[in-house]
């Protein structure tokens, strides 16, 4: 993956230890041209995709070339490789986010050995995210001095409206309303535009 970057995308995987993620993001800054330039969000979603299928495709030469040297050695113990390809990247105006999960190698369906699953997230959307006083079940707006206990609040996402204002992606679910969250599928891409539409696919 370092051999096919930029000069500028590979000092910045070097300079951040050549991380996982930083490897990653370093692949998506090596497909802009120009770094200031404005990205439309279809553009920002094929580029993360063009991230996604890179890895997978490393992924896959790297378990080949190993069967291979296992082969000639005779000898089968490898694991399975598996890749938890969770990201979300920003422009400041839209936002896209991937839950995929790539793995190569024979999984059994079994309990013992089971196919992996992706790594969890999720995304809310609304007219407002706020705090919600649980004493008295009034909305309080944040930042408002005059709650005396913030133990007492707990949040909840606020729709007056059918246009969403608000669109929140997280690991988990950030309050214990279930019905303000939605999973996104696994081996699919969200997709947030500056209108706040959001495009799962």
């Amino acid at each position: 993956l370092l051999s096919d970057l930029g000069d500028a995308a590979f000092t910045y995987a070097i300079k951040n230890s050549c991380s996982d993620s930083a490897v990653a993001f370093a692949l998506f800054i090596d497909q802009l041209k120009h770094p200031f330039d404005p990205v439309s969000p279809s553009k920002l979603r094929s580029m993360l995709l063009n991230v996604v299928e890179k890895i997978c495709s490393a992924c896959e030469i790297a378990r080949a070339e190993e069967l291979r040297n296992e082969q000639q050695q005779q000898d089968c113990k490898s694991d399975p490789y598996t890749s938890l390809l969770n990201f979300v990247v920003t422009d400041g105006e839209s936002m896209v986010a991937t839950r995929y999960v790539h793995y190569s190698g024979m999984y059994m369906n079994s309990l013992r050995e089971a196919a992996p699953k992706a790594a969890s997230l999720y995304f809310a959307s609304g007219s407002r995210f706020e705090p919600e006083d649980v004493s008295t079940d009034k909305i309080s707006s944040v930042g408002n001095e005059s709650c005396e206990n913030d133990n007492s609040l707990r949040y909840r996402m606020r729709r007056d409206s059918r246009r969403d204002r608000v669109v929140i992606v997280t690991s988990e679910p950030l309050t214990e309303t279930s019905g303000d969250w939605v999973r996104i599928r696994t081996n699919h891409i969200l997709l947030i535009t500056p209108e706040k539409q959001i495009l799962m696919s």
